[in-house]
Protein backbone atom coordinates (compact mmCIF):
# COMPACT_ATOMS: atom_id res chain seq x y z
CA UNK A 1 0.00 0.00 0.00
CA UNK A 2 1.40 3.59 -1.13
CA UNK A 3 -0.08 6.59 -0.16
CA UNK A 4 0.73 10.13 -1.63
CA UNK A 5 0.04 11.84 1.43
CA UNK A 6 2.35 15.23 0.03
CA UNK A 7 -0.70 17.26 0.48
CA UNK A 8 -0.98 16.90 4.06
CA UNK A 9 0.52 20.13 5.90
CA UNK A 10 0.87 21.51 9.34
CA UNK A 11 -2.10 24.04 8.54
CA UNK A 12 -4.26 20.84 8.43
CA UNK A 13 -7.09 21.55 10.72
CA UNK A 14 -7.43 17.76 11.79
CA UNK A 15 -3.19 17.05 11.92
CA UNK A 16 -3.61 15.20 15.75
CA UNK A 17 -6.21 13.55 14.56
CA UNK A 18 -4.19 12.27 11.67
CA UNK A 19 -1.67 11.82 13.52
CA UNK A 20 -3.43 9.43 15.62
CA UNK A 21 -4.78 7.45 12.47
CA UNK A 22 -1.03 7.15 11.43
CA UNK A 23 -0.58 5.94 15.01
CA UNK A 24 -3.68 3.06 15.04
CA UNK A 25 -3.42 1.79 11.43
CA UNK A 26 0.21 0.97 12.40
CA UNK A 27 -1.86 -2.72 14.19
CA UNK A 28 -2.62 -3.38 10.86
CA UNK A 29 0.85 -4.04 9.57
CA UNK A 30 1.80 -5.84 12.40
CA UNK A 31 0.32 -9.26 11.20
CA UNK A 32 2.86 -8.79 8.42
CA UNK A 33 0.43 -9.27 5.84
CA UNK A 34 0.35 -5.31 4.28
CA UNK A 35 3.48 -3.39 3.99
CA UNK A 36 3.02 0.07 3.85
CA UNK A 37 4.45 3.87 2.89
CA UNK A 38 3.42 7.04 3.55
CA UNK A 39 4.90 9.61 1.51
CA UNK A 40 5.01 13.00 3.24
CA UNK A 41 6.73 16.42 2.06
CA UNK A 42 8.44 17.56 4.68
CA UNK A 43 8.58 21.09 3.83
CA UNK A 44 5.13 21.42 4.26
CA UNK A 45 5.35 20.83 8.01
CA UNK A 46 6.83 22.85 11.26
CA UNK A 47 9.68 21.34 12.48
CA UNK A 48 7.31 19.87 15.64
CA UNK A 49 4.59 18.70 13.99
CA UNK A 50 7.48 16.97 11.78
CA UNK A 51 8.74 15.17 14.70
CA UNK A 52 4.77 14.25 16.11
CA UNK A 53 3.81 12.94 12.79
CA UNK A 54 7.24 11.16 12.06
CA UNK A 55 6.72 9.21 15.43
CA UNK A 56 3.30 7.83 14.55
CA UNK A 57 5.57 5.91 12.22
CA UNK A 58 7.38 2.39 13.19
CA UNK A 59 10.11 3.24 10.41
CA UNK A 60 10.91 6.51 8.92
CA UNK A 61 13.28 7.64 6.27
CA UNK A 62 15.31 10.72 5.90
CA UNK A 63 13.76 12.94 3.39
CA UNK A 64 17.29 14.19 2.10
CA UNK A 65 19.50 10.54 2.09
CA UNK A 66 16.73 8.26 2.02
CA UNK A 67 18.59 6.66 5.33
CA UNK A 68 16.58 5.45 7.98
CA UNK A 69 15.92 8.17 10.69
CA UNK A 70 14.18 5.38 12.85
CA UNK A 71 13.33 1.63 12.40
CA UNK A 72 11.32 -0.66 14.29
CA UNK A 73 9.63 -4.07 12.39
CA UNK A 74 6.91 -5.51 14.57
CA UNK A 75 5.28 -8.73 14.10
CA UNK A 76 2.06 -9.82 16.40
CA UNK A 77 1.53 -13.17 16.52
CA UNK A 78 -2.00 -14.27 17.80
CA UNK A 79 -2.03 -17.71 18.51
CA UNK A 80 0.08 -17.76 21.29
CA UNK A 81 0.05 -14.37 21.64
CA UNK A 82 3.55 -12.79 20.83
CA UNK A 83 5.05 -10.16 19.88
CA UNK A 84 8.52 -9.66 17.99
CA UNK A 85 10.43 -6.55 18.13
CA UNK A 86 13.29 -5.77 15.84
CA UNK A 87 15.67 -2.92 14.98
CA UNK A 88 15.35 0.59 17.21
CA UNK A 89 13.04 2.13 19.78
CA UNK A 90 13.21 5.95 20.45
CA UNK A 91 11.69 9.49 19.98
CA UNK A 92 11.51 8.58 16.40
CA UNK A 93 8.48 6.24 16.47
CA UNK A 94 7.42 6.67 20.28
CA UNK A 95 3.91 6.95 19.46
CA UNK A 96 3.76 4.57 16.93
CA UNK A 97 5.27 1.97 19.69
CA UNK A 98 2.71 3.10 22.44
CA UNK A 99 -0.31 2.30 20.35
CA UNK A 100 1.31 -1.46 19.61
CA UNK A 101 1.59 -2.44 23.15
CA UNK A 102 -1.75 -0.79 24.17
CA UNK A 103 -3.22 -3.46 21.50
CA UNK A 104 -1.12 -5.98 22.42
CA UNK A 105 -1.70 -5.41 26.35
CA UNK A 106 -5.39 -6.43 25.56
CA UNK A 107 -4.08 -10.08 24.14
CA UNK A 108 -5.95 -12.99 26.45
CA UNK A 109 -4.07 -15.55 28.16
CA UNK A 110 0.09 -15.76 28.26
CA UNK A 111 1.99 -13.53 25.92
CA UNK A 112 5.81 -13.43 24.64
CA UNK A 113 7.38 -10.41 23.78
CA UNK A 114 10.47 -11.12 21.72
CA UNK A 115 12.99 -8.32 22.40
CA UNK A 116 16.02 -9.93 21.69
CA UNK A 117 16.08 -8.17 18.08
CA UNK A 118 16.20 -4.46 19.63
CA UNK A 119 19.70 -2.98 19.11
CA UNK A 120 18.20 0.03 20.82
CA UNK A 121 16.22 0.47 22.93
CA UNK A 122 15.04 3.98 25.45
CA UNK A 123 14.42 4.47 28.82
CA UNK A 124 11.06 6.07 27.21
CA UNK A 125 10.49 2.32 25.47
CA UNK A 126 11.54 0.43 28.55
CA UNK A 127 8.83 2.06 30.93
CA UNK A 128 6.33 1.17 28.29
CA UNK A 129 6.95 -2.46 28.40
CA UNK A 130 6.86 -2.43 31.86
CA UNK A 131 3.36 -0.64 32.00
CA UNK A 132 1.97 -2.79 29.36
CA UNK A 133 3.01 -5.87 31.84
CA UNK A 134 1.55 -4.12 34.85
CA UNK A 135 -1.75 -3.53 33.00
CA UNK A 136 -1.55 -7.05 32.19
CA UNK A 137 -3.54 -9.96 34.60
CA UNK A 138 -2.39 -12.56 32.77
CA UNK A 139 1.43 -13.70 32.33
CA UNK A 140 4.02 -11.56 30.35
CA UNK A 141 7.51 -12.63 29.74
CA UNK A 142 9.90 -10.64 27.61
CA UNK A 143 12.75 -12.11 26.04
CA UNK A 144 15.69 -10.05 25.89
CA UNK A 145 18.84 -9.19 25.84
CA UNK A 146 21.33 -9.66 28.89
CA UNK A 147 21.79 -5.55 29.04
CA UNK A 148 17.97 -4.38 28.21
CA UNK A 149 17.03 -7.67 31.39
CA UNK A 150 19.26 -5.33 33.18
CA UNK A 151 17.60 -2.30 32.62
CA UNK A 152 14.25 -3.52 32.44
CA UNK A 153 15.01 -4.75 36.71
CA UNK A 154 16.55 -1.58 37.38
CA UNK A 155 13.54 -0.03 36.54
CA UNK A 156 11.53 -2.24 38.71
CA UNK A 157 10.41 -4.78 36.64
CA UNK A 158 10.58 -7.37 39.92
CA UNK A 159 7.77 -5.49 41.45
CA UNK A 160 5.69 -6.69 38.50
CA UNK A 161 3.98 -9.85 39.44
CA UNK A 162 2.70 -11.39 36.04
CA UNK A 163 6.26 -10.10 34.62
CA UNK A 164 8.99 -12.56 33.77
CA UNK A 165 12.35 -11.35 32.32
CA UNK A 166 14.52 -14.11 30.51
CA UNK A 167 17.64 -13.13 29.26
CA UNK A 168 18.21 -14.66 25.36
CA UNK A 169 20.55 -14.65 22.66
CA UNK A 170 18.49 -13.18 19.00
CA UNK A 171 17.58 -16.22 17.17
CA UNK A 172 18.44 -14.76 13.97
CA UNK A 173 19.86 -11.33 13.21
CA UNK A 174 17.00 -10.76 10.40
CA UNK A 175 14.24 -8.85 10.69
CA UNK A 176 10.99 -10.28 11.35
CA UNK A 177 9.35 -11.16 7.97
Amino acid sequence: MLLDLRWVNSSTAMLDAWREYETRVNGLFAAGDLIGCCVYDERNFTRRDWRLLHSAHTTTLRPDTDSAASRLRVRWNGEPPALRLHGETDLGNRAALHQLLAVTARACGPLTIDATGLQFVDVAALRELLGLAAARTAPTTILCRPLLARHLRLLGAAGIATLSVAVALPANSAPPA
